[in-house]
């Protein structure tokens, strides 16, 4: 709160009641430390925002005041707040109709009132020897101070990405052309680098441009993407070379469809955003009779590197220890080439993650039967390297805010997989 010339006098007496505030804001309140100088039955009035925090602390300060000072009363009175109230404030200054005491900004907007020309200077009051240096700073002009503190503090501040800053090895700065280097390096990096294999639709596959990937791993991890406020680069690659490409930070993060397991959670981080399992496909009518407990002797289709090898190796396993022929894998780089081994014949049956599978067995327009019921669900999981765990960590918070927001189903629905929705989103489950 500044103080007006006229109100010299009556100001001598309403520090007693000020000096208790903490000194933490930018306005100020109050004169010197004694009543000397007060006449009887003096009135003033001290005059604030309208709004419900300033109205509140100046009623109590006035109480307290008012019952410690005999002989000197001070009214409350408001103005608008904001740029409405500051045009009233500098129109009462020009008028001469402003009140004795009233609150306002340090700093240049002070400095705007002329001070000099408006204002009773304080700097020889004792009590300014409690207030900070930082503050007294704030409320001089010309060499003379204007106003003690009064009230509740505000402040700004900067939030850092903490993922986004271990991604790009940056520190938070301590200086002005620290501050100006990290944003340069930030806009230059602008983008997340992924690595997918755009084969395996619904949920990554090429568009009919043959350039664009599209998808629902598509749709949902670029959602996560803007929460960091950064585009995504996707990079097409073979399925069993993300993992690798992400360890040796060819990618940013791997986004294929991988199901979480203990091998894979050794070599890299998994965030798990999606619940998926295990679903057998055959030629419509099943004319090779294939049963998914006894495919002993049968060609089975599966893509390279993905869980369905572990599958199908164990169930050969049991095959050749009863005597049985084995089961024939026919692998293929990539899942639509399974498909086709399907369709033309080559295969027996397929198996796929269960999306995947009942999406090849909608696209093939009744050439294909899904067989039997998923199985073996678990999470599929984000691609992050090991030593990125705070990255990891912030994805994680994105799928939350996207679930919340409704954005996370959203994604899956528009590509029919809302059934694997999963809400308890995690680093390595």
């Amino acid at each position: 709160m500044s103080l007006h010339k006229k109100a010299r006098v009556a100001l001598v007496g309403l520090a007693v009641g000020a000096m208790t505030l903490s000194a933490c804001s930018a306005g100020s309140l109050g004169s010197s430390s004694g009543s000397s100088g007060a006449s009887a039955n003096t009135t003033i009035t001290y005059l604030v925002a309208n709004e419900d925090t300033a109205v509140k602390t100046a009623t109590a300060q006035l109480a307290a005041f008012n019952a410690l000072n005999q002989g000197v009363t001070v009214k409350l009175d408001t103005r608008a707040a904001g740029t409405d109230g500051d045009n009233a404030v500098k129109t009462k200054l020009a008028t001469g109709d402003m009140a004795e005491v009233f609150n306002y900004n340090s700093g240049s907007l002070m400095a705007a009132l002329d001070p000099a020309k408006n204002l009773v200077p304080l700097t020889g009051e004792s009590y300014m020897s409690t207030f900070a240096d930082s503050f007294k700073t704030a409320v001089t002009y010309k060499g003379q101070i204007y106003g003690i503190p009064v009230g509740s503090a505000t402040g700004g501040g900067i939030l850092y990405n903490k993922a986004v800053f271990s991604k790009l090895g940056l520190s938070v700065p301590k200086t002005w052309a620290d501050f100006m280097a990290n944003n340069a390096k930030i806009k230059a990096a602008g983008k997340i680098v992924v690595g997918v294999d755009a084969t395996y639709a619904p949920n990554e596959f090429l568009a009919a441009d043959g350039k664009t990937v599209e998808g629902m791993d598509v749709d949902l991890f670029n959602a996560v993407a803007q929460k960091f406020g950064v585009t995504v680069d996707w990079v097409p690659a073979n399925f069993d070379s993300i993992i690798l490409g992400v360890d040796s930070g060819k990618y940013d993060i791997g986004v294929s469809s991988f199901t979480i397991n203990a091998k894979r959670k050794q070599q890299v981080n998994m965030v798990s955003y999606f619940n998926a399992g295990t679903q057998w496909a055959v030629l419509k009518g099943n004319p090779k009779k294939v049963d998914p407990a006894n495919a002993c002797g049968l060609n089975i289709g599966v893509q390279k590197a993905t869980v369905q090898i572990d599958d199908l190796t164990a169930r050969s396993k049991k095959c050749t220890d009863a005597g049985k022929k084995p089961i024939t894998q026919i692998v293929e780089q990539a899942q639509a080439k399974v498909t086709a081994d399907l369709v033309s014949g080559k295969a027996d049956a397929m198996l796929a993650d269960s999306p995947v599978g009942l999406y090849a067995v909608k696209q093939t327009a009744g050439q294909l039967e899904a067989l039997g019921q998923v199985y073996d669900a678990a999470p599929y999981g984000y691609v992050i390297p090991k030593s990125e765990t705070d990255f990891a960590q912030a994805v994680v918070d994105a799928l939350k805010a996207l679930d919340s927001s409704g954005d996370y189903k959203k994604a899956l629905s528009t590509w029919g997989n809302d059934t694997g929705a999963i809400s308890n989103f995690a680093v390595n489950p």
